[in-house]
């Protein structure tokens, strides 16, 4: 297990034995008018998975028990990076659990992470890709750089005003957000939604040739 490229054994810990995911919960609008059999389906998105896993930590006393848990959960705040299985999982922590004591030198914690599975990153120069992913939707970034001046340049959705020759152009659905020459520059594009990908073949539409970076997402 790695969070934040930080092993478990750094703070004296190792996982318990077995560790749950669970599937992936679809989040669906519809409605079903009065006396009818049939329905209308509005919308339907993945939401996120659980994990459950426990951790033990070890130590000569419980103050140094106690001391190495403290440190490890205060590593848990804002996104973190499990790898289980071989995959990874982009995560944030819901649960913190409390120290079930095993004698002088040993504890253990359930905690409860919530996230998506993914693989390693991906980058792909050209206009026509296959993605990799399974999810129906995958977060991406996408660069180019401009060959000629523009007053209004394309890079799929997202339109941007006068471009000159050679800037760097990056839409970045990852981290959303838009840059030029690594500068942000949201006030020069005009779009409706950050890049993403759909599994299978994607075509991104720009005169130029582009470079798209994602990580594929699974079920």
């Amino acid at each position: 297990m790695i969070i934040d490229e930080r092993m478990l054994a750094d703070h004296g810990a190792r996982i318990k034995g077995d560790y749950t995911i669970s599937g992936v919960p679809l989040n669906t609008h519809y409605h079903q008018g009065v006396r009818q059999s049939g329905f209308t389906l509005h919308s339907q998105e993945p939401g996120l998975k659980m994990i459950e896993l426990t951790v033990l930590f070890f130590g000569k006393d419980r103050p140094e028990i106690d001391q190495r848990k403290s440190l490890f959960d205060g590593m848990l705040f804002g996104k973190n990076e499990l790898c289980l299985d071989g995959y990874f999982y982009t995560v944030f922590c819901s649960s913190i659990g409390g120290s079930l004591y095993q004698g002088e030198c040993l504890c253990e914690s359930t905690y409860q992470f919530t996230g998506y599975k993914h693989g390693r990153l991906k980058k792909v120069t050209g206009n026509t890709l296959y993605c990799e992913s399974t999810l129906p939707y995958t977060d991406c970034r996408v660069s180019v750089a401009a060959s000629k001046a523009a007053s209004s340049y394309r890079v799929g959705g997202i339109t941007y005003r006068n471009v000159k020759a050679g800037e760097k152009l990056v839409a970045d659905g990852i981290c959303k957000r838009i840059l030029i020459n690594g500068t942000p520059a949201a006030d020069r594009a005009e779009w409706f939604r950050f890049p993403t990908l759909v599994p299978g073949k994607n075509i991104i539409l720009c005169d130029d040739t582009v470079t798209v970076e994602y990580y594929p997402v699974y079920f």
